[in-house]
């Protein structure tokens, strides 16, 4: 009798445990219908200081539409609808930006798993057409038909084409807040736990970048299902110097002042991304995202931060 009293107690404090850690536990997942729609406003901010005075202040901002236009059990269709002016956006000059008015972009075709995690951007060639064309006449403008000034421009632009072009330069690069949006998805873990890993950090231009992240909750509201997420990551300076060097050595730069620059360059890259959410239905109320590069050369000290907010307009 004793020994089926001890199994049985164990039994219920098992139980007991259970239910209080899956109590804790957060899942995001999409549970997203058809004909889902959200309204949502992004501001992309970039500065950047020498020697602490600051030297550019750019910002743009556009509003989208997410519609879900397809849920099956095995993934989703959304379309990303917008208005967004790519020539401000990456200060393009006026010829350029009178060129993309005329065949303005205006929609997104993505896919996502069943739990709402980023696959792909289905309509990417129709945007990869437009850059493409947009490079071309950046090429002709600098140039200013000047055979030898076009070879060299073209030289220094090629490494930066996949970013512009490519379908993983489109979906990493130009609309990277989709990456951002969806980051979350597939995430199941304690509310109180921080979450350490080494991290694999896309480069369009070599090999990934590693960096040490955690993530971990700042709060949850368990009635609400609303919850604030933490994303901190330290990207290796190795990885990024090796990264900077490809690239200088990818645009042709070369000679005896760049080697001795690059002699006593050094780069701290940190990332310190919030997320608000809403984790069921699996919508963000606010995502920002910041990224701080730290750049020392010849005794020069730059620093650089890239924002992007993702703020929900309705729910």
């Amino acid at each position: 009798m004793k020994y089926y009293f001890i199994l049985t107690l164990a039994f219920l404090i098992s139980i007991n445990i259970y239910s209080q850690n899956d109590s804790l536990s957060v899942s995001f997942v999409a549970y997203w219908e058809q004909g889902d729609v959200y309204d949502f406003k992004i501001t992309k901010i970039k500065k950047q200081w020498k020697n602490d005075v600051l030297v550019k202040n750019d910002s743009s901002q556009y509003i989208a539409k997410f519609e879900v236009i397809e849920a099956s059990d095995d993934y989703y269709r959304i379309k990303w609808k917008f208005v967004m002016d790519l020539g401000s956006s990456f200060n393009l000059p006026d010829e350029i930006k009178q060129q993309l008015n005329k065949k303005p972009l205006t929609e997104l075709i993505y896919k996502t798993s069943e739990l709402g995690e980023f696959i792909e951007i289905e309509n990417w060639q129709e945007i990869s057409e437009l850059m493409t064309d947009v490079f071309k006449s950046l090429i002709t403008s600098f140039s200013k038909n000047d055979i030898k000034n076009k070879e060299k421009f073209e030289a220094a632009m090629a490494p930066f084409l996949p970013m512009f072009t490519t379908k993983t330069g489109l979906e990493q690069f130009v609309f990277k807040e989709l990456n951002y949006f969806h980051f979350p998805f597939g995430i199941v873990f304690n509310s109180n736990e921080v979450l350490e890993y080494e991290d694999e950090i896309p480069n369009i231009l070599g090999k990934t970048i590693k960096g040490d992240s955690k993530i971990f909750f700042e709060s949850v509201d368990f009635e609400n299902f609303y919850c604030v997420l933490i994303h901190q990551s330290n990207l290796n300076p190795e990885d990024t110097r090796a990264a900077v060097i490809k690239l200088f050595n990818d645009m042709g730069l070369k000679g005896d002042e760049l080697n001795n620059a690059l002699s006593t360059f050094k780069l701290d890259t940190r990332d310190n991304n919030r997320f608000e959410y809403y984790y069921n239905p699996g919508v963000p109320a606010l995502i920002e995202t910041e990224r701080v590069l730290l750049i020392d050369v010849e005794n020069q000290h730059s620093k650089a931060i890239d924002k992007t907010i993702i703020e929900l307009i309705n729910l």
